[in-house]
């Protein structure tokens, strides 16, 4: 698997700070060390050279074992949650090559960090929609929906907010659509909720080692994860006058001539990025509206040709419209990364994954309702007026 190089030479570095210093999250260039990730989500600076040390392979290998893993474990229980939900084989088997296919397209090029996003959408709701449909607070619910968290928590750290859409999703159905007392909700909200601290129980207490090594020189350490370099930087989707490019380098040096004392990518650093954005909506409102349409089109244009067959499934065979809203406010939240950034399969893989579990389920709902015997009628009926003709 490729990944981005500068994250790689990172991992690298992380691998030989901790074969120096015997600590998590540490970085070691040669030349002096510093915390890992920087600017980027440390999750995977944790786990990769976890990999490394405990199966005693090359960090290549590892990078592989982590993402393709993490797709394939999660296509393994989304088929299981559609396999319990459904009777019906040809499902099934529509199922496999859907999911199937999904992964296959998720793995193409270099798609890093960016699979967690379809991975946690993928692995939980196929399986809390059989736990829901039951309307039963079981064991194996609880048990589900506390490992849940857990693995939500640690998507989070392996890539920011990947695990907002799935919470959003669950508090919804939680709520409004399992049939329980509001007590049993209550207690399943819970359980899944302790389940999110415990990955940040755990990152804390790493941080706290690795702060404790660098002691009062951690405060030279400024670690963000630029939020409002990658906004300006996506109205470098369309070609434009402004020198306003999907690219870091552009847009460092952009603002390097606004503000020189600015760095890449300290609090000062984003303070001059937002200044700068807020100047191009004011200045240029209406190139900024041509992206953000232009940006639209793509979307839905993504959502249309991975949604497919279920939309007709969902307008004709209507099922809870509370389900119709979890999916609507999840995918919706994870088209908001290809409006920051760029409309592109590596950013909207959250939102794609959402879209075909969506047209799955809609399907699904269609053939419980007997769509195959309603198609069948009216090619006869269809075929009777032809005869007639």
């Amino acid at each position: 698997m490729s990944i981005m190089s500068c994250r790689f030479d990172g991992l690298l570095n992380t691998i030989e700070g901790y074969a120096k210093t015997g600590l998590q999250l540490i970085e070691y260039n040669g030349n002096k060390f510093f915390p890992a990730g920087l600017s980027d989500d440390i999750g995977t600076y944790l786990f990769v050279p976890k990999l490394v040390r405990f199966f005693n392979i090359s960090l290549e290998q590892a990078i592989s074992f982590f993402f393709y893993g993490m797709v394939v474990l999660s296509c393994f229980l989304g088929l299981i949650g559609f396999f319990l939900l459904s009777k019906s084989w040809l499902f099934k088997i529509f199922a496999t090559c859907s999911l199937i296919l999904f992964s296959c397209i998720s793995c193409r090029g270099m798609t890093d960090v960016y699979l967690v996003q379809s991975s946690i959408v993928i692995a939980i709701i196929p399986l809390a929609l059989y736990f829901v449909k039951k309307n039963k607070a079981s064991f194996l619910f609880v048990i589900f929906l506390f490992l849940s968290g857990i693995s939500a928590g640690y998507a989070h750290y392996v890539r920011s907010f990947s695990s907002v859409a799935i919470i959003l999703f669950l508090l919804i159905v939680l709520l409004f659509l399992f049939d329980g007392s509001w007590k049993k909700r209550i207690v399943l909200i819970s359980t899944f909720s302790l389940g999110l601290v415990v990955p940040i129980i755990h990152f804390q207490t790493v941080l706290q080692q690795r702060d404790a090594y660098f002691g009062s020189k951690n405060k030279m350490f400024e670690s963000r994860h630029v939020f409002w370099h990658s906004l300006y930087a996506g109205f470098g989707f369309l070609q434009n006058d402004f020198s306003i490019a999907w690219d870091d380098t552009t847009i460092i040096e952009k603002i390097k001539k606004r503000a020189p004392q600015a760095v890449y990518p300290t609090r000062a650093y984003e303070r001059a990025t937002k200044t700068a954005f807020f100047d191009l909506v004011k200045e240029h409102p209406q190139f900024v509206l041509q992206t953000l349409f232009a940006k639209f089109g793509v979307i839905f244009y993504y959502f249309l040709l991975f949604a497919n067959f279920g939309l007709l499934a969902a307008f004709f065979y209507r099922k809870s419209w509370i389900l119709d809203c979890a999916f609507l406010v999840a995918l919706s939240f994870n088209s908001i990364f290809g409006f920051i950034a760029l409309p592109g399969r590596y950013y909207l893989l959250g939102m794609l994954s959402c879209t075909v579990l969506y047209n799955l389920v809609s399907i699904e709902h269609a053939l419980n309702q007997g769509v195959i015997n309603d198609f069948l009628l009216l090619l006869k009926k269809v075929s009777r007026i032809l005869r007639k003709k």
